[in-house]
């Protein structure tokens, strides 16, 4: 879980302007990431509306809280569905096994508002490990940069 010592670290980090920022859209949902990295973590702020990924595994320890809004998250070991939970504002979860898929599922018109925390990396990740690197995405125009900032401070 993220701690509330956490919380108020990020808090602090959302002061700075040296928040990075990606527009995920080649795939479903499309997601405003703003970023930053410290030490051996890296915090991703997540702005998303409907729509579900593909099950897919992470290369490192990943923790998110989510912050306001929902969505149904799905957790899968070895192709087999271990759960799904509606995941609303205060909840959240954490993926601390290479082997593990997790899927989000947004509804229509739904939207949600999360923190992702990736710890460290995992000795052997999974292949299948998607990633934001050399797929030809942008940063997030300025403007709406600033607005998602403003938003992220105050759920924070």
């Amino acid at each position: 879980m993220i701690s509330y010592t956490e919380l108020g670290h990020i808090r602090k980090l959302l002061e700075t302007e040296e928040w990075g920022s990606i527009l995920i859209d080649k795939r479903a949902p499309v997601t405003r990431r703003l970023f930053i990295q410290r030490d051996d973590k890296r915090y991703c702020l997540h702005y998303m509306r409907s729509g579900k990924t593909k099950p897919h595994p992470h290369k490192y320890n990943v923790r998110v809280r989510i912050l306001a809004g929902r969505y149904k998250h799905h957790l899968y070991l070895g192709g087999n569905k271990l759960y799904s939970e509606h995941m609303t504002q205060g909840s959240g979860y954490e993926i601390n096994d290479p082997l593990l898929f997790h899927q989000v599922e947004i509804e229509p018109q739904a939207y949600c508002w999360s923190l992702m925390i990736n710890d460290y990396d995992f000795d052997y990740p999974h292949p299948d490990c998607i990633s934001t690197a050399g797929n030809d995405l942008q940063p997030i125009e300025p403007q709406e940069k600033a607005w998602l900032m403003k938003e992220f401070r105050k759920l924070l």
